[in-house]
C-alpha cells in the first residue's frame, strides 16, 4: 500500500471516489481535523480523551516508514545517537507539518519552505511547550511519547526494542518520595 493510500484510507478515512458525495464528505472531513490540529489526536473527532495528543497512528508510520523500513540497515539504526532520547520533537514537528500538508493539498502536497517553514515552526513551538507543561506537571508524557515511539518503531522493524546504554534506572522520583521520611 502506497503511503498516500494509507494517510487516505486507513490513516484518516477519506474517500478515494469522485462523486459530489465523496467530495463533500472529504472537504468536512478535511475541515475537521484540520481544526485545532485534531489531526495529531488519536482519535481526531475526540480531542478530549487524555492522553492522545500526538498520538495519530499515522505519525507512527511515518517514522516507521521513513526511519525503520530495513529492519538493522534503517537510517535510525545507523545514526543511534539521534534517537537516543526517543524520537526527537524537531522530527515529530516535521511528521505533523507533513500529515497537515497531505490533509491540506491531499493530492498534491508541494511542502516549499516558504509556505511551509512558518507552519513547521509553530508544530515545533507547540512541541516544545507541551514538553515544558508535562515536565512541570511531573506526567512528562511528551518524553514518554518521544521513547515509545521510537520503541515501537525498532518492533516494527523487528529489530531489540531497547537500544544499548536505553536502559532505564530504575528508581524514579516517585520511588524517591516513598523512601523520603
Amino acid at each position: 500500500m502506497s503511503v498516500y493510500l494509507y494517510f487516505v484510507t486507513e490513516g484518516f478515512g477519506f474517500k478515494d471516489g469522485k462523486s459530489p458525495e465523496d467530495i463533500a464528505y472529504n472537504r468536512r472531513l478535511i475541515t475537521a481535523l484540520l481544526t485545532g490540529n485534531a489531526f495529531l489526536f488519536n482519535d481526531p473527532m475526540n480531542r478530549d480523551i487524555p492522553g492522545t495528543l500526538y498520538e495519530h497512528p499515522a505519525l507512527q508510520e511515518i517514522l516507521n516508514r521513513a526511519f525503520y523500513n530495513d529492519e538493522n540497515n534503517s537510517e535510525a539504526i545507523r545514526t543511534p545517537s539521534y534517537f537516543a532520547n526517543g524520537a526527537p520533537l524537531t522530527l515529530l514537528a516535521v511528521f505533523a507539518n507533513a500529515l497537515k500538508c497531505v490533509i491540506t493539498e491531499l493530492v498534491k502536497c508541494r511542502m516549499s519552505a516558504k509556505t511551509w517553514q512558518p507552519k513547521y515552526e509553530k508544530h515545533l513551538k507547540i512541541l516544545e511547550d507541551w514538553k515544558v507543561y508535562t515536565t512541570n506537571s511531573g506526567s512528562h508524557l511528551t518524553q514518554k511519547l518521544q521513547i515509545r515511539m521510537i520503541q515501537d518503531a525498532r518492533r516494527y522493524a523487528r529489530i531489540d526494542v531497547t537500544p544499548a546504554g536505553f536502559e532505564k534506572a530504575g528508581i524514579s522520583t516517585a520511588d524517591f518520595a516513598k523512601n523520603d521520611t
